[in-house]
Order: structure tokens, then sequence, then C-alpha cells
């Protein structure tokens, strides 16, 4: 039955399934793309009435906004919906598209779901929680038949989407952009789900614009993604009318929020007057009174008492603030080392004569506090020559402080990425930070059970002999008993944690987390420590790609050498160097199952003679490379 009704739909697609060409314009109600899930369900009507009563629940919304989500049903037959409309739409062409998007969205039904693209709106409905995907495997794009002949409209083309890539996700997950020279333009659109945050809109975008990249010299370019749709065009395809109308509305939106604010503060304003006119007339005895007193001691000696207990259940010393205060000179700038997410780290001297290194982190509400525990509980666990020793914590009313051992040459980025100082790091160097990092690896993955979740070069510091330790276990996170995977079926947004450029696509898209994830953040890691590229900056004549996909490139064109880092000794074993930039490359395979274990690229480092697997393609990688 689901094969018969997918075939039908397919029949009927043809009517509405449009090709984009130069002779044909795309409305923006043409349907672009689709797909029907391969799985049924046991209910098909049951099944059926979720979605109605779905559609039924976000019709007002969608009218409203041009947005809307909603779930109904029981596990495993819950269906999950969401449909937006793209924002220069009016509300009677978002009801138009939305409609005839829902409509054939139904025909996929027994399927547990499936995704209509049109040029002004999409759908989607499934059985799982999908809204914080980015991309998925289905992803796809279309690109126009007709050519465009001036040289320079891949250069326009480029612009618009790099414009549009760094300006939507911090629009409300919107932008328009053109870009011409000489009498010739690319216009160019953007837009992610509302469901995604500004890292994932970005890296759902700068996946499209990839995509769309490469379909140039086409005049047109559609880039199909689970979390966004992005298009470029050589003629203005956007309501320009509809742009107005929304910036019209921010303006007003602005002008009453200038005005509540006015309002808000000349009351406040009145109330704190009063309150200091009313405090000067009372007695002066009354001021000094001591409940004001006790609360500021009690207010103190709980916090030191919190302090000590977390300490003392880790086994870790105390410290007192002020001795914090003397070895780092009252947290003087000429002591400070560098600076994290949630605060700095400081040099500090002991009046022994101890070097330590302070993290002062700003508590500004619960989780920070949560993290600043996790991070406690994980190390004072876990004692490995490759792990960065903790001494102590201290908590204060303002600030917490956790005391680790001091080494003298910091994190490796400082080095790695600075042009001089990476000088420093001969190949023989470099194999021992790769080989120490997997060590320490593996000691969290096999006896701690741990995954560290954001490992990347500034959390990788090096002591006098170029030894790592890893550091900022903020993320890490315990293996559950009896199983190698934590599953996450519906991720939120306080969930993913990490650094994008360094996660997992699997992370990114469905929250998995397994020691795989950390495989993945070590392959970047291998690849930035070989060629001496940063990944989250690397540029080359592609302005979106990143170091993992030319890396992967030059490795399948038999180029290597080009990617290794000039700044290492001229006699450097490059036949080494790029055998581990290939295990750096298997650890960054798409497929998890094919990464290896830390274990296994140890014993890959070390046996030079021992075969290597050969790398499949990395994620984030249009197929047209």
């Amino acid at each position: 039955m689901a094969s018969t009704l997918i075939s039908s739909l397919a029949v009927l697609l043809p009517l509405t399934l449009l090709t984009p060409s130069i002779s044909t314009k795309v409305s923006r109600i043409d349907v672009l793309g689709w797909s029907c899930n391969n799985g049924t369900v046991a209910d098909a009507e049951a099944y059926r009435r979720s979605y109605n009563f779905n559609l039924d629940e976000i019709r007002d919304d969608m009218r409203k906004v041009k947005f809307g989500v909603h779930e109904h049903g029981d596990p495993p037959q819950k269906m999950f919906l969401l449909s937006q409309c793209v924002s220069d739409l009016s509300p009677d062409e978002c009801n138009l598209c939305w409609s005839r998007a829902t409509d054939l969205l139904s025909q996929c039904f027994p399927s547990t779901g499936g995704r209509f693209f049109l040029d002004g709106c999409f759908v989607r409905a499934d059985n799982y929680s999908f809204y914080r995907e980015p991309i998925a495997h289905q992803d796809s794009k279309i690109c126009a038949s007709d050519k465009e002949s001036s040289a320079e409209f891949k250069g326009l083309v480029k612009e618009v989407t790099k414009s549009i890539v760094e300006t939507a996700p911090y629009s409300k997950g919107f932008s328009v952009a053109q870009k011409g020279v000489h009498g010739l333009t690319v216009y160019g659109l953007g837009i992610c789900w509302r469901t995604l945050d500004d890292e994932l809109c970005k890296l759902c975008l700068a996946d499209g614009a990839l995509s769309v990249n490469s379909c140039s010299p086409s005049k047109e370019g559609f880039a199909l993604n689970a979390g966004c749709y992005l298009r470029y065009s050589n003629y203005t395809f956007y309501h320009e009318r509809g742009l107005l109308s929304m910036s019209l509305t921010k303006e007003h939106i602005v002008h009453v929020l200038v005005i509540s604010m006015v309002c808000v503060l000349a009351v406040a304003a009145g109330f704190w007057c009063g309150k200091c006119i009313f405090l000067r007339a009372l007695p002066k005895k009354k001021l000094k009174g001591a409940k004001t007193k006790k609360f500021h001691l009690f207010g103190h000696l709980r916090i030191e008492k919190e302090s000590k207990s977390i300490c003392n259940s880790s086994n870790l010393m105390s410290f007192k603030y002020s001795t914090l205060q003397r070895a780092t000179n009252n947290f003087n700038e000429s002591c400070k080392l560098g600076v994290g997410g949630y605060g700095e780290v400081f040099k500090g001297t002991l009046s022994d004569g101890r070097e330590i290194a302070v993290k002062r982190l700003h508590i500004t509400g619960k989780k920070p506090r949560e993290e600043i525990h996790n991070e406690i509980d994980v190390i004072s666990r876990c004692q490995h020559k490759n792990l960065v020793r903790l001494l102590g914590c201290c908590f204060t009313n303002m600030n917490s402080f956790i005391i680790y051992e001091f080494l003298a040459n910091t994190s490796l980025d400082h080095i790695l990425f600075n042009p001089e100082k990476k000088k420093e790091l001969d190949w023989k160097k470099r194999r021992t930070i790769i080989l120490g990092t997997a060590e320490g690896l593996e000691y969290l993955h096999e006896t701690c059970r741990i995954i560290h979740r954001d490992i990347k070069a500034s959390n990788i510091l090096l002591d006098l002999k170029y030894k790592p330790k890893i550091s900022d276990f903020g993320l890490a996170k315990f293996y559950p008993e009896g199983g190698k995977d934590i599953p996450s079926s519906s991720p939120s947004p306080s969930s993913i944690a990490g650094t994008l450029g360094y996660m997992a696509p699997e992370y990114i898209r469905k929250g998995k987390l397994s020691n795989k994830l950390d495989a993945y953040s070590f392959g970047v890691l291998v690849l930035e420590i070989t060629s001496g590229f940063r990944n989250n900056s690397f540029r080359s004549d592609n302005s979106l790609e990143t170091l993992v996909t030319q890396v992967w490139k030059c490795y399948t064109s038999d180029k290597m050498e080009e990617m290794i880092d000039k700044d290492m000794e001229e006699e450097t074993d490059k036949t080494e160097v790029k055998r581990v930039m290939q295990i750096g490359l298997l650890c960054t395979q798409e497929s998890p199952q094919l990464r290896p274990t830390m274990s296994k690229v140890i014993q890959m480092v070390n046996s030079k003679d021992l075969v290597l697997p050969t790398p499949t393609k990395p994620p984030f990688l249009d197929d047209s490379m």
C-alpha cells in the first residue's frame, strides 16, 4: 500500500515539480524538491488524524507569524510537524503556499513522514523530533540548465552566498543580498527554520552555500537542506514590497520598545529617589542594624561552606580567596594567560614558590555552576599523564575558581597558530602532541568512561617539553552503565554543546553522543597540527570550505604534500606526516562507525608497517567536489 501511494505521488509531482530554466521563472508556489520516508506506520488512520490535528493547531500561527510547530500522538506513532514560509511572502501568499505544500505532504502517508520544498514555503512531518537538524542525508541542490557566459558571474554568486551566510543567522534567520558589476547582478535569499539557533543556522546556510556555489555558472541555484533554504538567481525573485513591510514593522517595534524602556526607567528612578529620601529620614542607628550585617556574614559563610564541601568531597585543596589574590597580584592583567567561555585564566605563584593556573569563572546562573561542579567531579576521578592535574577550588559570592597545575607553554593554539612561535614545533614535537592527546582520550574513554565533548587546540596544554595535557572538562559526560552510546532522540538547544567545526555531524543533527564524537574532534585537531591551519578560519579559493574538506580533496587527487605545514623543517619525514594526515581523515569520516577508536589510532601512529584503511568522505562536503 505504501509503495502504491508513493508511486501515485511520483505520478502527480511531474505536474508540479519544476526544473528551473531561463525560459521558466520559478513561481513562489512551485515545488522544488520533495521526499517521502521509506518506513511506514502501523496505524495509518491514526497517523493521518495526528497530521490533521497538527495542521489545525498551527493554522493560526501560519497566518500570523508564517511559522508553526506541533506534535500529536504517542510514540512510536507520535507525529512532529514543522512548517514555515519565506519571510518576504504576504499572509495570503503564505497561506496559499502552505495549503499546497500540506496537501502534497498528506499523500506521503502511511509513510512515517516526508518533506516538501516550495520556493515560498517548507513543510515536514516525521515520527521523531527533527526540529534542530541543520542538515540531513536527503539534502539536495538544483542547478538551472541555462548558463551565464560572463566570467565574473561565479565570483558574484560567491559574494552573495557568503553575505547571506554571515548575516542571516543574526537577522532572525533570514537575509537577502545582491551584488553587481558591469550590468550583471546576482540576487540571493537565505532562510533558516526558526527552531535552529544562530550557530546551527550558520552551519546549515554554509553547507547550502557550498552546494549552490558548485552550480555556477548556472543562472540559478537552489539548496534544499533540512534546516534551511538558500537560492541565488540572475533576477529579483523575492518580493521587495514584503521586505519593506518587514522593515517598517521592525521600526515600529523598536519605537514602542524605546518608549516602554523610557517609561520603565522613569518609574524606577522615581522609586529609588523615594527610597533614598525615606532612608535619609530614618535614624542612623537603623542603617547599622544587625540584620544587614547578619545577611552578609551568613552569605559569606554559606559560600565558604559550599566551597569546602565540594573540594573535600573530591579530595581537593580548598583555597582561600585571599591566597589567590596574593598569588595573582590581585588578578593583575599581566598575569592573565587567556580568556575562555566563562571567564579568565591567570598565572599565580604561591608563597612557597609553586606556580599555579587559576581559572576564574563568572557564575550568572545555574547551568554555569553545574558545569563547574561537573568539571571538578570529572577531573578529580581521572589521573593520567596526559590530563591536566586539578589542585583545588574556591567559591565566593561573585566568582568561582578552579586551580590547576601550571604548564609553561600554555595552550597549543597560542603556538600552532602564531606565525613565529609555530616554528618551535618540529615534526617530532607535533607527533608527540598527537600521540599524547590520543593516549589521554583513550584513558578517558576506556578507563574513566568519559566523553570530553570539546577537544580542540585551545584545550590542549603543553608543558616545558611540549608534552600535551587535555584540559577543560566543563562539558564532559560520563557513559551510562552498560552501553557505549548516550542516546538523545530529541536534543534540546541546551543539550548540544561544544565548538562548531569540531562537532561530529551525527551530534549536531540528532544529539547522538558517543566516543566517536571525540574521535571526530581529534581528527580535526590532527589535521590542524599537521597543516598549521585553523579549521574554522581556513580559507581557499572557496571561502566556505573547511580545512577537513580541503585535505580530503588533496588526498583524493594525491596532493597531500601540499597541505603539510611549510614551517616544519625541510628534513621532516613527509611520508609519515601524510600517513598521520590520513589518520586524521579516518577520524573525520561522516559515518561514526567507520571512525577508529583511540586505541586503534595509537596503534596506527606507532606502527608504520600497519596498512591504513582508505578513508571515506568527510561530512559537509558537496558531492560535486
